[in-house]
């Protein structure tokens, strides 16, 4: 157990953590074996973009949120510590009996109390439960209402709501002075500026402030001290420029500026603790003295102007790239019904380029991809319909790549362009000069003094509160040499004849193989009761095998033939069978018929099978008979033939040395 002050706290600066992954005899901590649970609430970026949509913006937090959820029974056990009221006292022992700071479980345990009291009551309170569920961070609560009478009644069914689990809301704040009157003064804030909700570790010293009189926001910057210049290091600047928390990337373009310096340092290849050349470290010092200026600019938390009814509302995204870095940037455009237009900066992110080399036109191309992510984001965020929305880019290139086939580009563009199309569609690309780009300056990065005094970066270009007869025009025509094409291809194809009875030397082996496959496929289809265990192969498997590859052999050499006869009619003129009056045989193979169907001889004698004698499943037969009588000659072997059922081919014995 453990004190953590946190002075900046108006209510709790002291709070008491247990530390639950200390081990135990086991070697076991408790929080070793508990699960920390899926996160339930919305990313903080989520509430801050929807925050800045209410004309009335209210906030609060849960008091003592974790002491107000009651731990199981069973669970308690596994709760206990060592307590004495007094150093002179024995020690006592005692459990837990609610949830406990410091255990994993915690969040998520109360997270789930909150949004299962929300889901339980969601008829009563529609309202308020959508809040509960929508615009929690953990206990924090940024919400707003359209109107002040509404606010009020929101507030009301929130403390309702949350009444139901036992919970007060506290430290209320508010846009409004009558919001702000309505709340008990013991429930508000004391202070009118006070850090948003922010994840643990950024709520002391980082993050968005919020002041409520002016309804503006002010990123804070941490106070760099006065560093001696001889002790400046890549440590040193790292560590205070990792600092600077901005969360939704307003100050996007003047933190790349020191991002660049970093990456120039890692190609210098200095250790940690090296001195800074002196060109980097002036424009380290221009930078840090200039940083102050960043915390003093007010941002207007909403976007929407006083008094006004919205007609409708656009996103309007811009990306670019240099050599150095590339960036994208997100406005929303508010139409008026008296057709006034605002616009406002609701998100921007920078990259460094890679240190490998990467053509201009590719950073370009990985700026878009970063833009289509954004505004698909933010989309979802506010619920607006993609045709609603505007991708700029100042790069013909990249516009011509989105409008090519994926499978004519390369692998690099080819990916990067479906992944941009998945997320934003092509009709909604459009071209931006490049001087009227506000990306160009997050793709090049700046000084604290240039970004507070960037109108084209805060309120984005002119034309883009004008009517849209005023904005560009797509200049793209057809482009000729587009790089990053695949290169076309002769390709030239061939037929090659192939048989199953090609892989075999031995006429032998290929029935045998033949067989066993057969018997395979037989088995195959029946019951195990019923199938062939049986170790060696049968007269009559090989003699239906070898009817199975003559029967594929000539449906590959004859299969005009033998449609022919299958059909009644005679083989064509044209057919190399034409002269031996072929007939389809009983077994369904085709013989050679003629007149000596009425001698005396046998039926395989009378109607010899007919083969291609240049095939090699016919040389391999007569290479099988050659060897089954002993090396016969061409006439014995003919002879042999003719019992067989075999003729019309002159065997091919000229390699025999016997």
């Amino acid at each position: 157990m453990h004190g953590v002050v946190k002075s900046s706290s108006t209510t709790t600066k002291l709070r008491v953590v247990f530390d639950a992954s200390a081990k135990t005899t086991t070697g076991w901590s408790l929080n070793d074996i508990l699960l920390p649970g899926p996160c339930l609430y919305p990313k903080i970026t989520d509430i801050l973009i929807k925050f800045r949509l209410h004309r009335v913006a209210v906030s609060a937090d849960i008091s003592k949120m974790f002491r107000e959820v009651e731990l199981s029974e069973l669970d308690r056990d596994l709760h206990r510590f060592l307590w004495r009221p007094e150093s002179g006292k024995p020690l006592q022992e005692a459990r837990m009996t609610r949830l406990t700071f410091g255990v994993t479980s915690s969040p998520f345990l109360a997270t789930q109390v909150l949004r299962q009291v929300a889901t339980d009551h969601q008829s009563e309170y529609p309202a308020a439960s959508t809040v509960v569920l929508e615009d929690f961070y953990v206990d924090d609560c940024l919400t707003g209402a359209e109107s002040e009478d509404e606010a009020i009644q929101l507030r009301a069914e929130l403390n309702t709501l949350l009444n139901c689990a036992g919970m007060i809301l506290r430290k209320w704040r508010s846009s409004s002075e009558r919001v702000l009157n309505s709340i008990p003064e013991i429930l508000r804030e004391k202070e009118s500026t006070q850090p948003l909700p922010l994840p643990q570790g950024f709520q002391k010293t980082l993050g968005i402030h919020w002041n409520t009189r002016e309804d503006t926001f002010y990123v804070a910057i941490p106070t760099v001290n006065n560093v001696n210049v001889s002790s400046t290091t890549k440590r040193s600047i790292a560590s205070q420029a990792a600092q600077v928390f901005d969360l939704l990337g307003f100050h996007s373009p003047s933190v790349l500026f020191v991002k660049i310096l970093l990456q120039k340092l890692w190609q210098l290849k200095l250790g940690w603790d090296d001195p800074v050349p002196e060109t980097i470290l002036c424009d380290w010092q221009r930078w840090r003295d200039d940083l102050h200026l960043l915390s003093a600019y007010p941002i207007s938390r909403c976007y929407l102007q006083a008094g006004k009814s919205v007609l409708q509302l656009e996103l309007h995204g811009f990306s670019d790239a240099s050599e150095a870095a590339y960036g994208a940037v997100v406005y929303l455009r508010v139409l008026y019904h008296d057709s006034t237009v605002s616009t406002s900066l609701i998100m921007a992110k920078s990259k460094v380029s890679p240190l490998k080399h990467v053509t201009i036109p590719k950073l370009e191309l990985c700026g878009a991809l970063l833009l289509s992510k954004l505004l698909s984001y933010v989309c979802h965020v506010l619920h607006i319909s993609t045709g609603s929305v505007y991708a700029w880019t100042d790069s013909s290139i990249v516009l011509h790549w989105l409008q090519t086939p994926t499978h004519l580009l390369k692998t690099f563009v080819a990916n990067r362009v479906g992944e941009i199309l998945s997320n934003i569609s092509q009709d909604r690309w459009r071209h931006v000069p490049t001087k009227s780009n506000p990306a160009d300056i997050a793709s090049r990065g700046c000084l604290p003094s240039q970004l507070v005094t960037s109108e084209l970066w805060w309120m984005g270009p002119p034309w883009l509160s004008q009517s849209p007869i005023f904005w560009p025009e797509n200049p793209l025509t057809t482009q000729t040499n587009l790089p990053e094409l695949k290169k076309p291809r002769l390709t030239m194809t061939t037929t090659v004849r192939m048989d199953f009875s090609d892989r075999f030397s031995s006429y032998n082996h290929l029935l045998r193989i033949t067989a066993w496959i057969r018997r395979f496929i037989r088995n195959s289809r029946k019951s195990k009761n019923l199938r062939n265990t049986c170790s060696h192969l049968t007269t009559e498997e090989i003699n239906r095998a070898e009817i199975h590859v003559l029967q594929i052999h000539q449906q590959r050499e004859f299969s005009e033939d033998i449609k022919a006869i299958q059909k009644g009619r005679q083989v064509s003129n044209h057919s190399s069978l034409r002269y031996l009056n072929p007939i389809m045989g009983s077994e369904g193979l085709l013989r050679v018929g003629g007149r000596l169907r009425n001698s005396q001889l046998t039926s395989s004698q009378k109607h010899p099978i007919i083969l291609n004698g240049k095939t090699h499943l016919t040389h391999i037969l007569i290479d099988y008979h050659h060897h089954l009588h002993h090396h016969a000659g061409p006439s014995l072997l003919i002879r042999a033939g003719s019992r067989g059922g075999f003729r019309g081919f002159e065997p091919p014995l000229s390699k025999c040395i016997i």
